[in-house]
């Protein structure tokens, strides 16, 4: 990975992971789940949209916003059989998974797209799936499928028609919505956030004294969860550098101690071999 890439995967960790300059903003959840707030979700795709636009590497650039289920809304189009299962042996209660699921939205961004483009396959042959995904970057890295169903899936690099990269920013002075009536789950810890803590609480968290710091159990509002996964975290790298650093000092007296027991035993031969001459010379003299 480039190192242009690098940071530009770390501007968006720290768009999704530590919502950085969206202080504004409650810490609860953002994924738009019920019963979160969905303005979050927005502002989410906003911030994370233009920290890409704003990469080096945008001109180069695939976005895929997307949903791993429809969140319960009712569909009319029901989902089309002729799914290439996985694996060869069946799911739970029997599903043999050759039906495709519920219809997800999905938006495609690129400054090598079109403006306005709809993109769908041909009628009657593989719809797109979330498998398209992995055989877009399977297709454009030359890399073999994951399973059978990602061999079939068809990718999505038709929708690239544009040669000379767009110059135009479709997001410009768009305002990101922001909820107006009263949000239920504030201040209510998101499920990521208890799953972050449930993890946090088993890092080996250790004093000074090398005693493990044992996980805190009274979690009751998401500022709580937030807190106690950001201190708890903190202290675990703390600890780990003590250790290491601890362990570098230990590895390098034992690498510069000098050799007193061996030198000891040379004194005492050297001794002895002293005393059997003067005894040797002793015994001639008689």
């Amino acid at each position: 990975m480039s190192e242009q890439n690098k940071r530009l995967v770390r501007e968006i960790t720290d768009v999704i992971w530590n919502n950085r300059g969206l202080d504004r903003i409650p810490p609860t959840g953002n994924s738009q789940h019920p019963n979160y707030d969905v303005a979050l979700g927005e502002q989410l795709i906003h911030d994370v949209y233009y920290a890409v636009y704003n990469g080096k590497a945008w001109e180069q650039t695939l976005l895929i916003i997307t949903y791993d289920e429809h969140g319960g809304c009712y569909d009319h189009v029901a989902p089309p059989l002729g799914a290439v299962p996985s694996y060869n042996s069946p799911g739970e209660y029997g599903f043999d998974f050759k039906r495709f699921g519920v219809r997800v939205p999905t938006i495609i961004v690129s400054p090598l797209i079109a403006p306005g483009t709809i993109f769908r396959v041909p009628a009657d042959t593989m719809p797109l799936d979330h498998t398209s995904i992995l055989k877009t970057v399977e297709k454009r890295w030359g890399l073999n499928p994951l399973t059978a169903r990602d061999a079939a899936a068809p990718d999505v690099g038709d929708v690239l028609t544009v040669n000379t990269p767009r110059a135009d920013d479709p997001l410009k002075g768009v305002k990101v919505p922001q909820a107006s009536g009263k949000d239920p789950a504030k201040g209510q810890p998101s499920h990521l956030q208890q799953v972050h803590a449930e993890l946090v609480a088993q890092l080996p968290v250790q004093d000074r004294h090398g005693h493990r710091i044992p996980a805190m159990a009274e979690l009751r509002t998401s500022a709580d969860y937030k807190a106690y996964i950001q201190s708890r975290t903190a202290a675990w790298k703390k600890s780990r550098k003590a250790s290491a650093e601890f362990n570098t000092r230990s590895s390098n007296k034992r690498r510069t101690k000098k050799p007193v027991t061996h030198g000891r035993k040379e004194e005492i031969v050297m001794r002895k071999d002293s005393s059997c001459r003067d005894e040797n010379h002793q015994s001639r003299s008689h």
